[in-house]
């Protein structure tokens, strides 16, 4: 309280430095004024000079303090009693909404004026671009532009041992959580059933032809390429569900071959309804088995993708000459039903929690507290806002690749969902994974590594499992979206909530304290000694230094003892050394958390407050040991 305030006051007074860039220009105001004075009433800032202030070099080293001070970068600040909305922040907000809707609008024209390449590549890019912007142009005082990128890059590189695992547990999910679905279909004679029995019978022939010949050969024969003839049917005779799908497509181009000789093409009724309603839960990446075919008392089982391409042909009544191989063509009307049965894997609710819980959401996830909680404990890393940029940095990062991806595949429609719901969502989760390491680091928390992640992963787990729910669920697609969108809503609304506790914490001329070289170079993981070990730190260094040189060294524990308590620590951490101690802001009267190591200033009135003396230091030991207590 006061005389904790009096001593800071003192040591303010003593070093010539004054305490608040609000002061008055009067050079009669005391330097030793009451803390509860005015902050209009105190000195501005001036250098310390050991000889006269009329002198001409205390009048020069006043016009260079002066000049100095007036090119000097002051902090951003909240005011007092972090409110959830204030002017500051919303306009902001407004600003980046803008500049988002701006770079929507030019991704688009640039795809309406036929450069479709550069609208995708600022559609894949540019979201992500601008939310750090708007957050760095918040934050500037706090971070470096250097490890914004270092983390960015970092959070893109932890994905290439991401997707080497994933696999695994996609395998585990598709053959344990997931059901086989068996459904068989009678296809009476009409345009629908010929269409699909010829389809797949053409695919069938075309995609044994294409690993035969080889893809020159399969053009000559009306096929199309190699790669995409081998992908409909492969070697065990098992279809990709989209061929049940183009079926029902009257402009699909391998049917307008078979279409050409067909007498009966027009009234295309639904093949199999059921099949269809069943194969909008098929499992991602699975293939549709046929099992059986029959008609009448003629069964046919066919044996990977030879067998497959002739059974259809076996039983047809009419076969259609199609570039010199006999396709299955027109049914006669009075010609017996085929019954088709179909075997695939369906997707259940456990399945949907599994995906979205654990392999989108925590492993995801923990990717991006990996790469934000290697530089927690850095020397470079000692204000809060610069965690949460990070932390965003790392979001950012892994959407930026996961949207590559998605874009290459999906094309422009798909770039804009994204820009509007998975990026946010990417980007608020990695802003609640640095506002926990915050807590630990400047307010003393115990935020475990599980406790970190809870919050991001339950919001991305929901927001997936809404969007991945079954069909078979009944919930329609707009259903789905809003509670999605809802989900993201609610995570941003937390996380604004959690960073109010954070406004309190005094910030540090970042950029300032390295140039003096007070603070270390951001490095990436591979150049750092501790890349590895960082993971493992649950103290911060420089205050754990602190404390050993005050307190009396304790006796030593056996070896197996340490190692015990290691292990321990290493699940459940301790209470964390705090970085700031609390006090109250003399020109404001606000309370505030200032730095123990670093001049810092105060988050509400600018105040510059100077660096805690070693009796600071170990009274703001004392005080986070008591609330940790």
């Amino acid at each position: 309280g006061k005389p904790l305030r009096f001593r800071v006051l003192a040591r303010a007074a003593a070093a010539g430095r004054a305490m608040s860039p609000r002061a008055s220009a009067s050079p009669q105001a005391s330097p030793q004024a009451s803390p509860k004075a005015s902050p209009k009433a105190r000195p501005r800032p001036r250098a310390a000079s050991s000889g006269s202030s009329t002198s001409g070099s205390g009048s020069e080293s006043d016009g260079k303090e002066k000049q100095c001070c007036a090119q000097a970068r002051k902090p951003a600040t909240v005011p007092a009693g972090n409110p959830f909305f204030h002017g500051h922040c919303c306009c902001r907000s407004v600003f980046f909404f803008l500049a988002y809707w701006a770079l929507m609008l030019a991704c688009l024209r640039l795809a309406d004026v036929g450069h479709a390449e550069l609208g995708l590549i600022a559609l894949t890019i540019g979201p992500t671009m601008v939310i750090i912007c708007c957050f760095f142009s918040r934050y500037s005082f706090s971070v470096t532009v250097r490890q914004i990128v270092i983390t960015f890059v970092e959070a893109i590189c932890w994905m290439i041992p991401l997707l080497l695992v994933i696999g695994y547990f996609d395998a585990f999910n598709d053959t344990y959580l997931s059901k086989l679905k068996e459904v068989s279909c009678s296809l009476p004679p009409g345009p629908g059933a010929q269409k699909f029995v010829a389809l797949t019978s053409w695919a069938a022939a075309c995609a044994q032809r294409a690993a035969a010949n080889g893809s020159d050969s399969s053009h000559e024969h009306g096929c199309p390429s190699d790669g995409a003839a081998r992908t409909w049917v492969s070697g065990d005779g098992t279809i990709m569900p989209s061929i049940i799908d183009e079926s029902m497509n009257a402009s699909f181009g391998a049917w307008a071959v078979l279409a050409e000789n067909s007498t009966t093409n027009s009234g295309m009724e639904a093949v199999c309804p059921e099949l269809q309603k069943s194969l909008q839960d098929v499992v991602v990446g699975s293939r549709v088995n046929i099992t059986s075919i029959s008609k009448g008392s003629d069964v046919v089982s066919p044996s990977g993708r030879e067998g497959l391409a002739d059974a259809f042909v076996d039983l047809c009544d009419s076969k259609l000459d199609v570039a010199g191989e006999q396709k299955c063509g027109i049914w006669a009307e009075k010609s017996e039903d085929v019954t088709v049965s179909f075997a695939f894997r369906m997707q259940t609710i456990a399945n949907t929690l599994f995906t979205a819980y654990f392999r989108a959401g925590f492993l995801e996830e923990l990717l991006k507290y990996g790469a934000v909680r290697r530089v927690l404990f850095k020397d470079r890393v000692v204000d809060c806002g610069g965690l949460v940029v990070y932390g965003l940095a790392a979001g950012a990062g892994f959407a930026t690749a996961e949207n590559i991806q998605y874009t290459i595949v999906g094309g422009l429609q798909v770039a804009l969902l994204r820009m509007y719901l998975s990026i946010p969502l990417h980007c608020c989760t990695g802003l609640i994974i640095g506002i926990h390491l915050g807590y630990r680091k400047f307010l003393g928390k115990r935020c475990y590594c599980l406790l970190t992640l809870l919050v991001p992963v339950l919001v991305h787990g929901t927001y997936d499992f809404f969007l991945m729910l079954p069909a078979s669920v009944g919930l329609n697609d707009t259903v789905q979206a809003s509670l999605g969108v809802a989900v993201l809503l609610l995570g941003f609304l937390y996380c604004r909530c959690a960073w109010l506790p954070l406004d309190a914490v005094c910030v540090v001329n970042v950029r300032k304290m390295e140039r003096q070289g007070r603070l270390s170079h951001p490095l990436c993981c591979c150049c750092e000694c501790d890349c590895c070990s960082a993971w493992m730190t649950h103290q911060d260094p420089l205050v754990q230094e602190e404390r050993e040189k005050t307190r009396p060294s304790l006796s030593r524990r056996s070896s197996l003892g340490d190692l015990a308590l290691q292990s321990v620590r290493s699940v459940i951490p301790v209470a964390p050394l705090c970085q700031t101690m609390p006090i109250q802001c003399p020109g404001c009267d606000a309370p505030i958390r200032a730095q123990l190591r670093y001049p810092s200033y105060c988050p509400h009135c600018a105040m510059r407050l100077p660096e805690m003396s070693t009796a600071a230091t170990h009274g703001a030991v004392n005080i986070a040991e008591s609330d940790s207590e």
